[in-house]
């Protein structure tokens, strides 16, 4: 079956994608996109065991592939409804509601956090805005070392409010100055959105994204549990329980949630896919096109960033807590929407599945597997953990105005766009997602 993609009114809502040439009709055969995608996975990947993992992808609103590979627990095998942690994918969701909170007149982005915290560093200079575009300058709570002092036990509202007026967390530079990730705005933000609604975190999201986009499997994060089907997540040595399990109550609005990557890729569709109007499921025009205003540097937006892939301009955000990694993006041109969560994962040269996946996309006709698996299943692989890099470097890439390729995309295709990317990425989306490990 093909399936013609037309421009929608994303487009008049991001400058950063009117600038350049996209065919009025993008058309993809979404039969043989998924067959390819089920041969590279269950034929190819799967069977070298690097990777653990649930995967999605939609075109025009229509899932045509999921996927999952390995355990949710020891023992038991994952399945479409098996939840993960997706760590810092969470700061969409919370952006999502602040930013409806201001379509309902409740908020502005000139809002100052000292409405809310006065006993915050520059809380009278710091606006909703500038927690939302990382701009705040106050210090990210998972930088400090105190921090593996209490990520395992629950953390009260006070106790976490205590600490972040402390001194260990004067700011790092003025705000508005500059663009630096801090997981402490959005820890803010969502007692922010509790503050104003009413309402819990988990019960704000319930009623106003997981209900209206039929989310089943989206909520605050529990302990793993076979009776529930949670995810834990695994290390080194392959396959090694992963016993430190994060309370939800510290990362909060910056990284609590749960959820399958269906409800991922229905999210972002439901959030950024508009009428002709510009409004989507949940946000008005003005709204999303405030939240993809990315900064010209950094290409940060709120609770997004701006990720170009092969030519493709995406929106996108990823994550990483307890050794679960995970990537969200949409592609408004396209109408094309893919996630990623994993709960375990090796390095091994040679093996890129993001640069994969999207080769099949873009072009499956031409897609074949790379090399035989039983002969990359020889290489030595790696722990694929980096637990110091906390920030997307995300750069604006000349490549990325072009029109999608013919040709399959190279690793030098996929990798000129990449934020963070160094000339030894291996394990495309897991070596990228992980630059969040541990830092949510």
């Amino acid at each position: 079956m093909k399936v013609a993609s037309t421009l929608t009114g994303a487009l008049l809502l991001m400058p950063w994608l009117a600038t350049f040439t996209v065919a009025e009709t993008q058309r993809f055969d979404t039969d043989l996109i998924a067959e390819k995608l089920d041969l590279y996975f269950r034929d190819y990947l799967e069977p070298m065991d690097l990777v653990m993992a649930t995967v999605a992808l939609s075109i025009q609103g229509k899932e045509i592939f999921n996927y999952q590979m390995g355990l949710a627990l020891e023992g038991i095998e994952a399945n479409n409804q098996t939840q993960y942690r997706i760590g810092s994918i969470t700061k969409t969701f919370t952006a999502t509601m602040i930013f409806q909170l201001i379509d309902q007149g409740l908020l502005t982005l000139d809002t100052l956090l000292a409405d809310f915290y006065p006993e915050m560093p520059n809380a009278d200079l710091i606006t909703i805005q500038q927690l939302l575009q990382h701009q705040s300058g106050l210090k990210s709570l998972t930088d400090l070392d105190t921090y593996w002092d209490y990520f395992l036990a629950e953390q009260t509202k006070d106790q976490h409010l205590d600490r972040l007026a402390g001194d260990e967390f004067l700011p790092e530079f003025s705000p508005g100055n500059r663009t630096q990730y801090s997981n402490t705005n959005y820890v803010l933000l969502g007692y922010i959105v509790e503050d104003v609604s009413g309402l819990t975190y988990a019960e704000y999201l319930d009623q106003n994204i997981a209900v209206p986009l039929n989310l089943t499997r989206t909520a605050v994060f529990r302990n793993a549990s076979a009776e529930e089907n949670i995810a834990i997540s695994f290390l080194e040595p392959r396959w090694t329980v992963d016993t430190n399990q994060t309370h939800w109550t510290v990362p909060g609005g910056a990284g609590s949630l749960m959820g399958t990557s269906s409800d991922l890729i229905a999210f972002y569709r439901g959030l950024f896919h508009t009428n002709e109007d510009g409004d989507s499921l949940l946000l008005s025009a003005t709204s999303l096109s405030k939240m993809t205003n990315f900064t010209a540097e950094e290409g940060m937006g709120m609770g997004v960033f701006y990720l170009p892939l092969f030519g493709w301009e995406g929106i996108a955000h990823n994550g990483g807590i307890d050794h679960f990694s995970s990537l969200a993006v949409y592609f408004p041109a396209q109408d094309v929407t893919f996630a990623y969560i994993s709960n375990g994962a090796v390095e091994a040269e040679g093996i890129d599945p993001l640069a994969s996946i999207f080769s099949i996309v873009m072009d499956p006709d031409s897609f074949e597997l790379p090399i035989d698996s039983d002969a990359a299943a020889t290489t030595n692989p790696t722990s694929s953990t980096d637990s110091n890099i906390d920030t997307p470097d995300v750069t604006d890439d000349d490549d990325a105005t072009t029109v999608v390729p013919t040709d399959a995309p190279t690793e030098e295709d996929f990798t000129s766009g990449i934020p963070g990317k160094s000339s030894g990425f291996v394990l495309g989306v897991v070596a990228w997602a992980v630059l969040f490990f541990f830092s949510w």
